[in-house]
């Protein structure tokens, strides 16, 4: 969000960040440890994360980088919908969280995107 407010953004190989919640923590990124790092979580925290993917989406993401990667996306959001009915059945209430607040995030799109200070292709060299 910075880099589209027109902030310069640098890559820092030997920076190092403190993830304070760890959303995605994993040491070794193995699937199953992934799966593990996620069922630790508070409940609250899980259902946090999920919803949290969309907002991201409905704020920031130009719809033709949307519209170029929703192939993608369809399927990750399929396997991950899969995985929350079959084991994390708590975290369901958040895709209709992501639907009530809906109008709110596209307000608060239309709002960042006011104040935008690169384009839709300046923005997708940063994401692909």
């Amino acid at each position: 969000r910075a880099n589209i407010l027109g902030w310069k953004v640098f890559y820092v190989p030997d920076a190092r960040a403190l993830h304070a919640r760890g959303g995605s923590e994993t040491k070794s990124g193995d699937i199953k440890e992934t799966r593990y790092a996620y069922n630790r979580k508070p409940p609250e925290l899980r259902k946090r994360i999920i919803e949290n993917r969309y907002y991201v989406l409905i704020k920031n993401c130009p719809l033709s980088l949307f519209l170029r990667v929703l192939p993608l996306i369809v399927v990750y959001e399929a396997a991950i919908l899969c995985y929350i009915t079959l084991f994390d059945t708590g975290s369901l209430p958040s895709y209709l969280n992501v639907l009530r607040k809906f109008k709110m995030m596209a307000k608060k799109r239309r709002s960042l995107n006011g104040r935008r200070r690169i384009s839709g292709s300046g923005f997708h060299k940063w994401i692909i």
